[in-house]
């Protein structure tokens, strides 16, 4: 399956979808800030980055941002917050392949948009 990416510094909502990626066959790295996302990045391949908005070292807007400098800028990134859906948009304007999911999340939810995120870009 996927090489997926979560960054969340809430260990227990990491531990949720970790433990559900991970059901659902997908290798899962995780990290609680920017840094490590960078660190992680620069040395590991991923398929989809699954990020928080606010957290240590800029969040989900910084992560965005890092995505553009590496030689793979279009890793799709799903990002998930207890913000609303239209606050959270305005930050990944530049990111070719991203949705948004307000927390609370629905497992069903996070499947579908994974599997969407996961399948090859239209043409």
């Amino acid at each position: 399956m996927a090489r997926i990416l979560v960054c969340d510094d809430d260990d227990k909502f990491s531990d949720l979808i970790v433990g559900y990626l991970e059901k659902a066959g997908h290798a899962v790295t995780r990290c609680a800030d920017v840094s490590q996302l960078a660190n992680l990045l620069g040395h590991e391949h991923m398929d989809l980055i699954i990020t928080d908005i606010q957290m240590p070292g800029g969040g989900g807007p910084a992560a965005a941002r890092l995505l553009q400098t590496l030689d793979n800028p279009d890793i799709p990134m799903l990002v998930v917050s207890g913000m609303p859906v239209e606050a959270q948009a305005k930050w990944f304007q530049d990111v070719k392949r991203v949705r948004f999911l307000q927390k609370p999340v629905a497992f069903e939810a996070l499947r579908r948009n994974v599997e969407e995120l996961l399948a090859p870009p239209p043409q």
